[in-house]
């Protein structure tokens, strides 16, 4: 762990000021300015908010029954986001527990409350539908409820709603035990879930007519900007972190310091939860180093690795061909690349909220597990973005295609 960023992280408010400062390159975008004009400004803005509740709970089946009786959620379950017995005051002594902390901050603290989820909870005949599955020991990944700072009992979404993954038993036993989550891997995204029609369905339940572009978005996509542009995204994985350049498909935010993800996740939580309340920096450091330990799980192994010869002429065009973009010494991301460049899509990079006419290059590592693929999610497979042609180069088929597409599946 870089000791000093973490001493500076959590005791000194210039030090985080200037973090934020240097990562928003376009201050003068409005997701920009809403940030500047209330973080780390000391005896003002987001700094004296109330510390939110640290008591969670994994909402059960048990809990969709209470709602669906008309009775209330209980909190009697609930212990500390850092487990049962913690003390709050004590901050972890090395990077494992670091992570370790991490780990529980991803999976039970509530990101943001949304009403939404209380009638997803109590409905349990459309979670099939809408891609939420029961797990064997009745709890819904990444539902929490909690008491919120007004002191109501909130059913909230943690991180490991969107971006832990059910997988099967072979995933599983490859991916590293820091990412095991019951029967899903950490950081890697579902794309099953389909947040869109869930949040169209409580709509009509309550009455109200719910917004179309809803149901358009699909499982796996999301749109997390409120500024009346419908701009959908796929959710994406979450490892490779240390190799990225900039955050956000637009790359809103730029990597400056160890820090940048440990700001942007604690100004991400008091957004979500309506400007009332703030996380403890040391559960945002700590999910920070969370995310910065993720892997995905490793490649296949022989027989079902092709060729050496193959993977030779694959590793040889991905040079000649992808490698200006997709640097393999920066973990096969690179820099930012102008909207206007790329035959695809611009609308996220141009919205009015977060737009930079830019897109960011992301990494490649663990690229197997990433369909479908680009930020909207439009191409399918490997095989199928490369036919019809990357957003920015020519298209590539036949031999030269199983080449490249075998290369790419061993990073």
């Amino acid at each position: 762990m870089d000791e000093p960023t973490a001493e500076r992280y959590l005791g000194d408010g210039a030090f985080r000021r200037g973090v934020l400062e240097r990562s928003l390159w376009r201050p003068d975008l409005p997701y920009s300015r809403s940030l500047l004009a209330s973080y780390a400004l000391g005896d003002a803005g987001w700094d004296l908010l109330s510390p939110m509740t640290e008591l969670t709970a994994l909402v059960t089946r048990a809990d969709s029954e209470a709602l669906q009786a008309g009775r209330a959620l209980s909190l009697d379950d609930a212990e500390p986001v850092a487990g049962a017995g913690s003390d709050v005051d004590a901050l972890p002594s090395d990077e494992a527990a670091w992570v370790a902390l991490g780990k529980r901050v991803f999976e039970r603290l509530p990101m943001r409350p949304d009403g939404f989820l209380r009638y997803l909870v109590g409905t349990p005949e459309i979670w099939q539908r809408v891609g939420i599955r029961e797990r064997a020991d009745g709890t819904l990944r990444g539902i929490v409820k909690y008491r919120d700072v007004r002191g109501d009992v909130r059913v909230g979404l943690t991180c490991a709603l969107c971006h832990a993954s059910p997988s099967d038993d072979a995933a599983l036993a490859a991916a590293p035990a820091l990412q095991r989550n019951g029967d899903s891997i950490n950081g890697r995204a579902d794309r099953g879930l389909d947040l869109g029609l869930a949040r169209a369905l409580a709509s009509e339940a309550s009455g109200v007519s719910a917004d179309p572009r809803l149901r358009s978005w699909g499982a796996g996509r999301v749109d997390v900007t409120d500024d009346g542009v419908n701009t959908p995204t796929a959710v994406p994985d979450l490892w490779a972190m240390p190799y990225k350049t900039h955050l956000n498909h637009s790359g809103v935010i730029k990597i400056v310091s160890p820090a940048t993800s440990a700001v942007r996740f604690e100004t991400q939580y008091v957004l979500g939860h309506r400007m009332e309340t703030r996380p403890r920096r040391a559960l945002t450091w700590a999910l920070s180093r969370y995310i910065a330990a993720l892997q995905p799980p490793a490649p296949p192994s022989a027989p079902s690795v092709p060729p050496s010869a193959e993977l030779a002429r694959g590793k040889a065009l991905f040079g000649e061909r992808c490698a200006s973009c997709h640097r393999p010494d920066r973990g096969f991301a690179g820099e930012m690349v102008l909207a206007s460049q790329l035959m695809h899509d611009p609308a996220v990079a141009t919205t009015p909220e977060r737009g930079t006419g830019y897109y960011k290059v992301p990494s490649l590592v663990g690229v197997r597990y990433g369909a479908p693929y680009l930020h909207d999610g439009s191409e399918p497979t490997l095989a199928s973005l490369l036919e019809r042609g990357h957003p920015r180069g020519r298209a590539i088929s036949g031999d030269d295609q199983r080449a490249l597409i075998a290369y790419l599946e061993t990073l």
